[in-house]
């Protein structure tokens, strides 16, 4: 998060033709109006002015579509070919901007966020594509539309933690976000044992004023909001994660193991069965609409599949000794040595993981064809 302004994009935003074939007229003018140039999500340097590249990864229903330098990365639609089966290169940090704004309303403290200048996500339905960040959020989360403020004692959202220092927020979710709103709403939300929390795809900039945040507050399709609980610390000698890595030649990934299944007594069809279950479950996923990948069909020793509500991707892996159920944060194609392998999980596990920077990686179980490495880490202390 940077302290200046952002401007929207203009007519020097470069589009592949592929990307205008693929995408309704209105579905690109929807993106336009989302995105905001922050920092180029190759480099991670300044996109504030010059010319700028929409570069999108798509599978068969959902796509995500990011601003770059066209010097760091071509305009792209990037569907696999058809196929639905992205390679997509390595990236060693998180370079999102968000921006946000702490007020209290009402005798209640406010927190409204813009979570991803740089990044939009896309849903296709019968109708064709359109962007679905904000209702991605919201169903993942179980929030509100925009609108009347939801006050306790509603329901608090889910898959969302909150922390609170003498200083600052700190709020858990698929990303970690630090805020330092002031004395008066941080005295609020302990007052309330809680806060409104709103995202919007809105941007509001530096000068927000209480008129114009009550009107983000209150739209319905760019904003969602819902009452988030202060919940207490997990004991700091508990594991809070367990961290894998697997490399095969062909792909690597970086991710948490959510569960673990014997091998040897369930066909791989059941087995994703079982860890859609399991993923239903463990990340509280409200409304589950699973997109299973294709993959080599004569390697039944993995299965990927993707929620298209939270866009949060499983990779199923099988051991010498059990099936691997892992939470995807970061995966690219090729093969990468061991250093360079752990220095890349390290950094996807400190930008995306809620948890403390991971401790050393160690050997996991045995698999065929890959190489799995592990480590564990402690619940993240503010």
């Amino acid at each position: 998060m940077a302290e200046s302004e952002y401007p929207p994009l203009g007519p020097d935003v470069l589009i592949a033709e592929k990307m205008a074939e693929s995408l309704p007229a209105a579905a690109l003018s929807e993106i336009c109006e989302t995105l905001w140039r922050g920092d180029c999500q190759t480099c991670g340097s300044s996109i504030v002015s010059g010319p700028i590249a929409l570069y999108a990864e798509a599978t068969l229903a959902i796509a995500s579509v990011s601003l770059h330098h066209p010097t760091c990365r071509a305009p792209e639609w990037n569907d696999g070919g058809g196929t639905g089966l992205i390679r997509t290169p390595k990236v060693y940090g998180d370079h999102t901007t968000y921006i946000y704004a702490g007020m209290v309303i009402d005798d209640y403290p406010v927190v409204l966020m813009n979570n991803q200048l740089e990044i939009a996500q896309l849903r296709k339905s019968s109708s064709g594509w359109k962007v679905s960040t904000i209702d991605g959020i919201r169903d993942f989360h179980r929030m509100f539309p925009g609108g009347s403020m939801p006050m306790p004692p509603a329901s608090p959202l889910v898959g969302m933690e909150v922390q609170i220092s003498d200083s600052s927020i700190k709020i858990s979710a698929q990303q970690t976000y630090l805020f330092e709103p002031g004395w008066e709403v941080l005295r609020a939300i302990k007052e309330k044992s809680g806060l409104i929390l709103a995202f919007s795809s809105i941007y509001h900039g530096q000068n927000l004023t209480l008129l114009t945040a009550g009107e983000i507050l209150r739209h319905s399709t760019r904003t969602t909001l819902a009452w988030l609980s202060l919940r207490p610390e997990a004991p700091s000698d508990v594991p809070a994660a367990e961290y894998v890595v697997y490399s095969n030649g062909e792909f690597s990934v970086a991710g948490t193991v959510l569960a673990r299944y014997p091998s040897g007594l369930l066909a791989i069809s059941e087995v994703v069965a079982w860890a859609k279950e399991k993923a239903v479950v463990i990340d509280q996923i409200p409304l589950a609409h699973f997109i299973d990948e294709p993959g080599p069909r004569s390697d039944v020793s993995y299965a990927w599949f993707t929620d298209a509500i939270s866009l949060k991707m499983y990779l199923v892996l099988r051991t010498r000794d059990a099936w691997l159920l892992i939470r995807s944060y970061s995966r690219y194609g090729g093969p990468v040595p061991r250093e360079e392998l752990e220095q890349w999980a390290s950094s996807i596990m400190r930008h995306k993981s809620p948890h403390r920077v991971v401790r050393d990686w160690f050997p996991g179980p045995r698999c065929e064809g890959g190489m799995i490495l592990l480590s564990h880490a402690l619940p993240t202390t503010l």
